[in-house]
């Protein structure tokens, strides 16, 4: 492969998203969580997938484990923006997620 080519994704990465709520205190908090996979369907380990609130532009990170799976909790109410990469795959950024304390979304 030539090196110009291999900046190029040699593959693709598939977000799902799984919003569950728990309260902490007096302070209720959500989690973002959800698995990593490929196009073929196999899970994607150490990928970096990060949220983003898009009003306060705080964010917070996690990696995803050998199985897939991510788990990124303590997040506040708020609208987030969630982007996963990883060497040599495309990038995927979802926005627009609503993540409340009183919703559950998948």
């Amino acid at each position: 492969m030539e090196k110009d080519q291999e900046n190029h994704y040699s593959g693709s990465i598939s977000l799902l998203l799984l919003l569950t709520s728990i309260p902490l205190g007096a302070q209720v908090t959500s989690t973002i969580q959800g698995h990593i996979s490929d196009t073929t369907g196999a899970s994607v380990p150490k990928a970096l997938v990060k949220a983003t609130n898009e009003s306060t532009g705080v964010s917070r990170s996690a990696l995803s484990a050998d199985d897939g799976y991510y788990r990124i909790p303590d997040l506040l109410a708020g609208t987030y923006r969630v982007r996963v990469e990883l060497s040599g795959f495309k990038a995927v950024e979802k926005s627009g997620i609503e993540v409340t304390a009183s919703r559950s979304l998948t």
